[in-house]
């Protein structure tokens, strides 16, 4: 069974997710902004391909760290959560995919990745803890 996180250790995961997303908004928002600067140097567009990049970082560090402090019952339910995000997200893309065909929607129109995988993930996980937690 899960155990009950101390309120200080809450706490300080709640700090450091807000910081992941403030480094992953950070990184999406100056990429974007130097993809529409005209006159934006050489060096520059590689800096914000770098940015944009490591900006992931923060949050694959919680998610793993959360793994890995996590016993086999927290292991177990996030790797079936992170299978049923996976597949979850085939079908998201095999839908757009066939809306663009059909011409339901633009044929430009694309879904926003890591918003999607990560909202996928968390409800994959959350019906695998669900479904644990009423199966046991």
């Amino acid at each position: 069974m899960a155990k009950v996180i101390p309120l200080d250790r809450f706490l300080k995961l709640l700090v450091y997710c807000v910081i992941a997303m403030v480094c992953l908004g950070f990184g999406g928002v100056f990429s974007e902004h130097v993809r529409h600067t005209p006159d934006a140097s050489r060096w520059l567009r590689w800096l914000a391909v770098v940015i944009g990049t490591l900006s992931i970082l923060p949050w694959m560090a919680i998610v793993v760290g959360g793994l890995w402090l996590g016993d086999e019952y927290v292991r177990h339910v996030a790797l079936v959560g992170t299978a049923i995000a996976f597949g979850a997200n085939v079908v998201f893309d095999m839908a757009l995919a066939h809306m663009r065909n059909v011409r339901l929607v633009d044929a430009g129109a694309h879904l926003a990745v890591l918003p999607v995988a990560m909202a996928l993930w968390v409800l994959g996980v959350g019906a695998a803890a669900l479904y644990y937690r009423v199966r046991v």
